[in-house]
């Protein structure tokens, strides 16, 4: 479920929700000094209502496909072993980085199959922490994307930034990224187990002036959950979306 705007050329700007949905909006190329202020004008106003129309078709596909994987349950009744949105969708959800999301990608609890050729389905266990309600649908939290995009070898640069993207807005905390990313650090040379060094080297990647700052609130956050193993219960909720 791709969600890209490109303007190609001069006079044409091509929008698409995935590879059998696309559209070319086509300009005047020969604009005269009279209206080249109104073409200029009409084009950022179509990007942002093509870029707009894009997001909303993108949300309906995926809550289709979630609705799909247990027709039987309705929608308010469900839980999360019949699936959350996840990987590459769940981070497109959010607007977090730049990975194209193709297919629609759910985390189930339990074997399941699906027949559809835009679906993909993961099975590994989700906490109550690692997932929240967005947009009416569940999704897992970025530090859980992040883990779930390297198990998925997916392009460490791509979830870098992801993962500043995330802790930018407070979408998600330094220090849960920190424990998330654990199990994955010695597959990049790093002691085993050390999530801390794992995302200074993700974040030295982006090169993002706060991360010094996020560094030691992620240190904090490690430190507290060594003494009393419960570094979340005092910290709020993080914040999602409009």
């Amino acid at each position: 479920m791709a969600t890209r705007l490109t303007a190609e050329t001069s006079n044409a700007i091509r929008f698409s929700t995935g590879p059998q949905r696309q559209a070319v909006l086509l300009v005047p190329s020969d604009k005269s000094d009279q209206w080249s202020e109104w073409y200029s004008h009409f084009v950022a106003f179509a990007i942002v209502l093509l870029s707009n129309l894009v997001v909303v078709l993108a949300h309906l596909e995926l809550r289709a496909a979630w609705l799909q994987l247990a027709p039987e349950v309705q929608a308010w009744k469900r839980k999360t072993a019949e699936g959350v949105v996840s990987h590459r969708s769940a981070a497109a959800l959010y607007g977090l980085g730049h990975l194209a999301a193709d297919q629609h990608e759910f985390t189930v609890q339990h074997r399941k199959q699906t027949k559809r050729s835009d679906v993909r389905l993961h099975r590994r266990r989700l906490d109550d922490r690692e997932w929240i309600q967005l947009r009416g649908l569940p999704v897992t939290r970025p530090a859980r994307i992040a883990s779930d995009l390297l198990y998925d070898h997916e392009d460490p640069a791509a979830v870098a930034q992801i993962v500043a993207d995330a802790i930018r807005p407070v979408f998600d905390y330094p220090g849960t990224f920190a424990q998330s990313l654990s199990p994955h650090s010695g597959r990049f040379g790093l002691r085993r187990n050390d999530g801390l060094a794992l995302l200074q080297w993700l974040l030295d990647l982006v090169g993002d002036r706060e991360t010094p700052q996020w560094m030691r609130e992620a240190r904090e956050s490690m430190m507290r959950r060594n003494v009393d193993q419960a570094p979340a219960a005092s910290l709020p909720r993080p914040g999602s979306p409009a």
